[in-house]
Parts: structure tokens; C-alpha cells; sequence
């Protein structure tokens, strides 16, 4: 029933595995919530394909099931479908909302031409058109009706779809490198025949605005956007099977007249990083002198911060030095870049920040031990561990909201909510800070690291 019965063989061309097992449940056992944003039918862009129970009134005579009565074509029921390209005229439906909405009049669904006596009309959009415009809507229509059929050049996927549009865009000026050429885009889009069809489908705007509809990081979700994305940038859809006929797997293509070439490094690494064991291979072997690297120049600089350095080693550093590798491998790696000031500063922000969450759930009644997940809660405990080093006043300050233990008779709150606004003075907790980081500075000698900017 799916693969000749449903949308799924056009959408799942377009979608990731996640998404279409979602989709094939909401077609399987119940509707599922926000279906429509996986569909890329929602939002203010998305009203332009709208789900109307559309026919050709010249298919009703051809398509006759068994019963003798017209069944639904499901290639004329694609959401922003206006033409049939069997008999090249444009589709219809009923004329009233009651009619198109299953929920009021279930009964007529059952089959095409049913309606309450309203009539029927083509569909809005398709009338008045040009002789180019309905050739363009027709093609539209024949390349859906193609991709339904899930034995039609099954690797036409997500991503060999994605890499034809950033090697066509690349041909043809309007991407050069990792930079889009924005006055290209214009002059191209502007003056296509296919301006007005891609303007109805909301896509000029969305390419203008975000470079990777062109790079091949973005597609659009809804199968009918990314088709007439293709067509504008192919001039035809036959050469789009030519480069997809001629793909070895997803990610490469074989036998081409123009192959892609990489314009730096960087775009290199980004065409390859997909292929997994050679990107564990590469993380093998370059880990170890990057990291030597990284450690040299940060140990000479400390106020590089951690992209500014990884950009000095250059080659792949950027993408193998990521920060939860280096913390895994025990390599210091710093936070922001700040001055001496700014550090103390932010130091005395988060030892207050502290105090004041420890007032707070004492306040609220809490008992036990106070973790510093709890007191961290806020600023984020993540982002406290890269400045391990350079807040020894916050360090002491989680030692003692966190070694002071509440007793259990806190269980019950005598102390009213309120109170949990209330804030200690500054000159308050300026001599409590310094009490603090004496005492314990001893006893925990992580605290305060020798090359700390604060000492």
C-alpha cells in the first residue's frame, strides 16, 4: 500500500530516515503532531501548497477502478500541483470549502467529482497563464509523477540531490569557494524564465537569504521546492538524471565532464568529513601533533582564544581539535578571551551568583547537600569548567555552599518565600570571598592554578 498508495516514495527522497519513520507512522496508525513542519508545508512560506482534493476531469474517464467509479490520482493530489501533464490541462476541485474538507463532508472523498452542488473550477493559480508558464507547471507535474514511483532511479536521494545543486551552482558562478555570490544570484534568478514559478513556490527569497539552498548544507523539505530548484538550475530535468545515472554513491559521482574541484582546504575536508572511516583515520592521525600544537601555542599565549588558535595551526585543526577532544585527552583549552579585569570581574559575578542560589534553596527549604549542578544552574556548569583556573574565588565559593550540609529539621519551610529574593550586600560578601579562598586555598590545591591570570 505505501509505495504506490501514499506521498512517502516522493517524500522520503527529500527527508532524513528520522523523519520519514515519522511520516510513515502518521500514515500508518495516527496523526502526528507537527507533520506539517517535517513536511515543509507550514509556516508563512508554506501556504502556497495547500492540500486540496484536486483531479484532472480527463483522468475521471481513464482512471476506473474495478467497481466501475474514478479513483484519486495521487500525482494529481500533490500539495502545489496545478497541471496534469497526461492530458496538459489544469486541475480541478469544488468550488465550496465545504466540499474540500474531509472533516465536514467525508462522503465526498469517496470519489473525484463529488461536491454539493457548488460545481467545479480549476484551481486557483492555474488559469490566464501563459503558454511558457503551463509548459513549466506541466514539467513540474511529470517529474512528480517520476519521482512517486519508488523504481525510478532509487539513489535520487537527499544528499546526491544536495551535491548536484552545489556542483551546478559552482558551474555556474553562483557559488564561488564557501562564499556565495550574491550580485551572481540576483542577475541569474532575476531574469530566469522560471522567475515567477519560483516565486510562487516562495523559494527566490530563501536562496537569496541563506547561502546553503546553493552550498548543498540546506534542501528544502517539501519535494516540490527543491524539484523547481533543480530545473531552474539545470535548465531541464534530463540532465539531472544524467548526473545522478552516472552516481557511484551518495556522496561522489564518476565519469563527469566537470568534476568538482575543492577551492582550499578547508572546502576539501567539508567535501569528505560524510565518509566516516576516513574521517577516524585523518582524527588518528592528526590528533596527536595538533593537540602538541595547540598546547605549545596556548601555554605561549593566553589570551588566544580557542578558535584563534586552531586557525594559526591551520589544515584540518578546525574540525579535529574540537573542544570535547582536547578536554577528553586532558589538554587545557581556553574559555573566552578576556583581560586580567575582565576575568576578576566575572570571577567575583559568579561567586555571587553562587551565594545568592545557595540563600535561595536554603530559603525554599531545602535539605542535604547542595551539588554544584544547583548553584550552577544558571551560568551553567558546562561553561564553569573551561574557566577552571581563572575563578578562584567562585571555586571557593561552591566549596562552601557545597560542604555545608542543611540539617533535616529545614525540611519544614519556616522561612517565607520571599526571603528567596533577598540578596546578601556586596560589602558583605566581598570579606566573606577573601574568608573563603584563604581558608581553603590550602586544602584543595586546584583552586588556584600557578599560571592563573588572577594571581
Amino acid at each position: 500500500m505505501e509505495p504506490f498508495n501514499s506521498f512517502l516514495p516522493l517524500q522520503s527522497r527529500l527527508l532524513t530516515p528520522k523523519d520519514v519513520e515519522v511520516v510513515r507512522k502518521h500514515y500508518a496508525n495516527s496523526a502526528v503532531h507537527g507533520i506539517m513542519a517535517i513536511l515543509g508545508m507550514n509556516g508563512p512560506n508554506g501556504g502556497w501548497a495547500k492540500t486540496i482534493p484536486s483531479f484532472c476531469v480527463e483522468c475521471l474517464t481513464e482512471d476506473i477502478a474495478l467497481c466501475g467509479a474514478p479513483f484519486w490520482n495521487r500525482a494529481n493530489l500533490v500539495p502545489g500541483i496545478l497541471f496534469c501533464s497526461r492530458h496538459g490541462i489544469p486541475l480541478s476541485s469544488a468550488t465550496c470549502d465545504n466540499c474540500i474538507t474531509r472533516s465536514l463532508h467525508p462522503d465526498h472523498h469517496a470519489r473525484p467529482g463529488l461536491h454539493c452542488g457548488c460545481g467545479i473550477a480549476p484551481l486557483p493559480g492555474s488559469t490566464d497563464l501563459s503558454s511558457e508558464r503551463q509548459e513549466q507547471e506541466l514539467e513540474l507535474h511529470r517529474v512528480t509523477r517520476k519521482l512517486l514511483d519508488p523504481s525510478y532511479l532509487p539513489n535520487i536521494t537527499r544528499d546526491t540531490l544536495a551535491k548536484a545543486i552545489q556542483q551546478r551552482s559552482e558551474e555556474i558562478g553562483l557559488v564561488q569557494g564557501t562564499t556565495l555570490n550574491l550580485r551572481r544570484v540576483r542577475e541569474f534568478f532575476n531574469a530566469h524564465p522560471w522567475r515567477l514559478v519560483l516565486e510562487r513556490m516562495r523559494i527566490l527569497g530563501h536562496v537569496q537569504s541563506k547561502p546553503g539552498y546553493l552550498k548543498g548544507s540546506l534542501l528544502f523539505r517539501n519535494p516540490l521546492q527543491s524539484v523547481a530548484l533543480t530545473c531552474v538550475l539545470f535548465d531541464n530535468w534530463s540532465k539531472v538524471e544524467e548526473i545522478i545515472e552516472k552516481s557511484n554513491h551518495p556522496f561522489g559521482y564518476k565519469n563527469t565532464t566537470e568534476p568538482l574541484q575543492a577551492h582550499n582546504q578547508y572546502n576539501n575536508f567539508r567535501k569528505h568529513k560524510y565518509r566516516l572511516p576516513w574521517f577516524e583515520e585523518c582524527r588518528r592521525k592528526f590528533f596527536l601533533p595538533y593537540s602538541q600544537k595547540y598546547s605549545d601555542i596556548h601555554a605561549k599565549n593566553r589570551n588566544l582564544t580557542h578558535t584563534e588558535i586552531t586557525y594559526i595551526i591551520g589544515g584540518y585543526a578546525r574540525n579535529i581539535l574540537t573542544k570535547e577532544l582536547l578536554h577528553q585527552a586532558g589538554i587545557d583549552v581556553p574559555f573566552y578571551k578576556l583581560s586580567v579585569d575582565m576575568y576578576a570581574q566575572l570571577d567575583i559575578d559568579i561567586a555571587e551568583q553562587i551565594f545568592n542560589k545557595n540563600d535561595e534553596l536554603i530559603a525554599r527549604g531545602h535539605c542535604g547537600k547542595i551539588h554544584a549542578r544547583m548553584l550552577l544552574q544558571d551560568f551553567g556548569i558546562g561553561k564553569y569548567k573551561l574557566l577552571k583556573g581563572y575563578v578562584p574565588f567562585s571555586d571557593a565559593a561552591l566549596h562552601v555552599c557545597m560542604n555545608t550540609k542543611q540539617p533535616s529539621s529545614l525540611t519544614t519551610k519556616t522561612v517565607p518565600h520571599s526571603a528567596a529574593s533577598a540578596r546578601r550586600p556586596r560589602s558583605v560578601k566581598l570579606p566573606v570571598l577573601i574568608e573563603s579562598i584563604v581558608q581553603f586555598s590550602a586544602t584543595s590545591p586546584n583552586v588556584v592554578e600557578a599560571d592563573s591570570p588572577n594571581t
